[in-house]
């Protein structure tokens, strides 16, 4: 069976593998696997399944960071009521749902003035838009 390369590793920096064809970025591959190098996209993939799951099941929710961090990851949002356990677990059969119509996962690239017409009304990724010094921003969906 052929390994899923799933990024690549250049001069210490973790690429996704869009990036990497997009920017010609040859290093070493990352395969799927248990590694910490797979174990940080893995994450940051299932952040974004996470967040994509919660925006369909409540629309009305707006997202500011979900980094990955050592043991896992975690997403800060607002929604209009608190959630319970059973919304988690609603979360959680969502997300099981999406992975199962294999969507694909899109980086998007904007420019700063195309990033903000297209947050303009949400003051969560706003504030996060002020922290980045950079011009071009991408999404991924």
């Amino acid at each position: 069976m052929e390994e899923t390369i799933i990024g690549y590793k250049k001069d210490g920096k973790i690429y996704d593998t869009q990036t990497a064809a997009l920017e010609g970025i040859e290093g070493e591959p990352i395969y799927y696997d248990n590694s910490p190098e797979a174990l940080e996209i893995i994450r940051h993939s299932t952040a974004h399944l996470m967040a994509q799951a919660i925006k369909e099941l409540y629309p009305e929710a707006e997202f500011f960071v979900g980094p990955v961090i050592e043991d896992g990851f975690y997403y800060d949002f607002r929604t209009k009521e608190p959630l319970s356990d059973a919304d988690l677990k609603k979360i959680e059969k969502k997300m099981k749902e999406l992975i199962k119509k294999k969507y694909p996962i899109e980086k998007h690239a904007y420019t700063r003035e195309e990033i903000d017409k297209k947050f303009g009304d949400d003051d969560l990724k706003q504030e996060v838009l002020k922290r980045i010094e950079d011009d071009r921003l991408t999404t991924y969906t």
